[in-house]
């Protein structure tokens, strides 16, 4: 990985907790603000720690202070870390169908039973909770003045976890949700550790996986009597980019 030397402080950004989770929040709330695309330079001061964040150009304008704020309650007060990469799921969920044949499934109970299947509306999501850390995975250190590879590769992901209920349509549940995000890195990729100069002994590389929690709800309606099934409800969580980062120890 090419390292970054960051030169310039453009803005600093002060943090407080404030920015802490906020469960059901809506997406237009202040979790998911995204820090101004000119910082590059970051200090948050929350959790009875204050962390240095270095915001690599490709990811400035992209990232919260709750997906930062997520990642200090991994680190150590003091720790400077920069923030190579924000990668969003490679893509969406679906295209799903919107009919559940009746006969071909063991998963939805006839309301009639002269239904033939059943039309799903799409799946609605609310309370939705964003930018969700989960636990760290490391990737790879890396001591000071070296540049090393990977001895074989390796993949570091986080998969959905969906709450379905007896008798409901579990396909266009999961269907409609992303189910995983992962990420391969190979033999070929180098990492860069930090100068010998810098006083630092080692750069750890970390991958990051982000989600969002909430509730869902699905109907449909049987063919031939038109009668209602559902609405089917649960809770899910979908996991939506990664954060690839960096620590000098």
């Amino acid at each position: 990985m090419k390292e970054n030397i960051l030169k310039s402080f453009l803005a600093v950004g002060v943090v407080s907790a404030l920015f802490a989770a906020n469960v059901g929040a809506s997406a237009s709330s202040i979790e998911n603000t995204n820090i101004e695309s000119t910082t590059d330079h970051v200090l948050i001061d929350v959790q009875g720690k204050q962390i240095e964040f270095n915001l690599d150009p490709e990811v400035q304008g992209k990232i919260s202070n709750k997906a930062l704020e997520g990642i200090v309650g991994q680190v150590d007060d003091g720790d400077v870390i920069t923030i190579h990469k924000i990668v969003p799921a490679s893509s969406s969920p679906g295209p799903i169908s919107s009919i559940t044949r009746l006969s071909n499934t063991g998963d939805v109970s006839t309301n009639a039973w002269y239904d033939l299947w059943v039309n799903w509306d799409p799946l609605i999501k609310s309370n939705i909770s964003r930018d969700n850390a989960t636990s760290a995975q490391q990737i790879i250190s890396v001591a000071a003045g070296k540049t090393i590879s990977l001895s074989s590769s390796v993949t570091k992901k986080t998969s959905a976890s969906v709450g379905v209920q007896a008798s409901a349509p579990t396909a266009q549940i999961n269907g409609s949700i992303t189910q995983e995000i992962s990420t391969t890195y190979s033999t070929n990729e180098t990492w860069t550790g930090p100068s010998e100069a810098s006083g630092y002994r080692s750069r750890i590389f970390y991958w990051t996986g982000y989600v969002d929690r909430g509730s869902y709800s699905i109907r449909g309606y049987g063919n031939l009597s038109g009668d209602l099934y559902g609405p089917y409800t649960g809770s899910y969580t979908e996991p939506t980019y990664y954060i690839e980062w960096s620590r000098d120890i």
